[in-house]
């Protein structure tokens, strides 16, 4: 019975151990989980603000083909009359 006894005495003990092991490693990975949540803060705001960049650029570049295109229209109508009038 005294040998039972011993025996769970450890088991208990060494439960012990084990748990105040977890709440080590829990308090560690809460840390890192804290600057994990403040690097994913500032990631998501550079994706919010490349998103914004991503559409601005588009519009200028749509302007930019839309102003091209006009010009070419002028070459093309100067280039028929040319040939109109040769």
């Amino acid at each position: 019975m005294l040998e039972i006894l011993k025996r769970i005495q450890a088991d208990v003990s060494e439960l012990k151990a084990d748990v105040s092991e977890l709440k080590v490693d829990f308090a560690e990975l809460k840390a890192d989980m804290a600057e994990v949540k403040g690097r994913l803060d500032r990631l998501e705001a550079v994706v919010r603000k490349q998103g914004r960049d991503s559409a601005a650029m588009l519009v200028m570049m749509r302007a930019t083909v839309g102003i091209y295109d006009e010009r070419l229209k002028d070459i093309e109508e100067d280039v028929r009359e040319l040939m109109e009038q040769g």
